[in-house]
């Protein structure tokens, strides 16, 4: 997303500064961004993309190990153990503690996944901020927070208009609920 951003605002800067950048004038903004900049943005894009690629399979490959054979065989036991009038014979703990045993370690590493994505958003932000001077790097983390605090808040405007909070239709007034669009009932 920090790429998508950059390239927006530095777009939207290029369009707004044009007359000046025609005259020579230097922005100081993201329009300014030099070939060099430029140049180490595409880098750490490309290394961004390959980096995303290899968390993805493994990911990918993690949740294959939820159907491996052990998994398989837990679930048939534990369906058996269920289906069985002597399943209180059957040791149904010991397939339990075999079921957290098996998951301990499926969980670990399903955790360990969206934290190594985390830092990948980190480290990339860090780095384009690394990449820009520092007018551009204020301009760009402006944009960044104005981003995520509008979408913050579309999305709480969105949910409370999904579940009929603050609709104007579903106003309730001392003499009782709208029924619809037009003036309360007497």
């Amino acid at each position: 997303m920090a790429f998508h951003l950059l390239y927006s605002v530095s777009g939207l800067q290029l369009e707004a500064g044009l007359s000046k950048l025609m005259s020579g004038l230097s922005t100081g903004d993201l329009a300014d961004l030099s070939p060099s900049q430029l140049d180490r943005v595409n880098e750490l894009q490309r290394w961004t993309i390959k980096e995303e690629k290899a968390l993805t399979e493994s990911l990918a490959a993690h949740q294959e190990t939820v159907a491996d054979s052990s998994m398989v065989e837990l679930a048939h036991l534990a369906t058996e153990l269920t289906r069985s009038p002597d399943s209180a014979t059957r040791c149904p703990d010991s397939v339990s503690h075999r079921v957290d045993s098996e998951l301990a370690g499926k969980e670990e590493r399903l955790e360990l996944i969206p934290r190594k994505a985390d830092e990948l958003r980190l480290r990339t932000l860090q780095d384009v901020v690394n990449i820009l001077g520092p007018t551009q790097a204020a301009h760009f983390l402006i944009a960044a927070a104005e981003l995520h605090l509008r979408v913050h808040e579309w999305g709480k405007k969105k949910d409370g208009l999904g579940n009929g909070i603050d609709r104007p239709d579903n106003d309730v007034s001392e003499s009782g609920p709208k029924t619809g669009p037009g003036p309360s009932p007497p």
